[in-house]
């Protein structure tokens, strides 16, 4: 697989920061496997960075359930969102 620089931020979910280079986002695909990531913190600085809408991909029921105990207040976006994605 080859990366590019992104376009947008991508926050990794190992270190919940915001990374931006490509280097830093391949190290943390390797790393989100071997280590522990941090969903509450890393939705945590989404949040913070202005992110309204998260989107799992593919959607599943991982990320509602994890989300439902920091972003409760966005349930109804997330599930507008997928009706739309199918």
């Amino acid at each position: 697989m080859s990366l590019a620089s992104p376009q947008l931020t991508y926050v990794g979910n190992v270190n919940a920061r915001a990374l931006r280079t490509k280097d830093q986002i391949a190290d943390d695909l390797v790393n989100n496997i071997v280590d522990g990531v941090r969903w509450h913190d890393t939705t945590t600085v989404l949040k913070e960075l202005g992110c309204r809408l998260f989107l799992e991909m593919p959607p599943g029921p991982f990320c509602p359930k994890m989300r439902a105990a920091s972003w409760e207040a966005h349930k109804r976006l997330l599930d507008d969102a997928r009706r739309l994605i199918g």
